[in-house]
């Protein structure tokens, strides 16, 4: 996950925009909007193998990111729990 610009200070409440990386655009986001993202994808299946970039969105519903990352296809390289990872160059 990549974060645009962090904001030192609580969540606004407001809906949050889930982009893929090449889509990518700038923007602030709440580090404890980060932080629920992160926590989040310890545990949420549509999460793994998805890199993705978030900011604030006031016109996105509060939920309405969950929706964003189901729909993004996992990365084109990923890599299953427990398998060796051989350095690339």
């Amino acid at each position: 996950m990549a974060a645009s610009g962090l904001e030192d200070k609580p969540s606004a409440g407001i809906g949050l925009r889930i982009l893929q990386r090449r889509d990518y655009e700038t923007g602030l986001v709440a580090i404890d909007d980060v932080a629920m993202l992160l926590v989040d994808a310890l545990s949420n299946p549509d999460m793994r193998n998805k890199t993705f970039a978030v900011i604030q969105d006031p016109t996105a519903a509060p939920q309405a990111w969950r929706r964003m990352i189901e729909a993004f296809p996992p990365d084109s390289r990923t890599v299953e729990p427990g398998a060796a990872i051989s350095p690339t160059r």
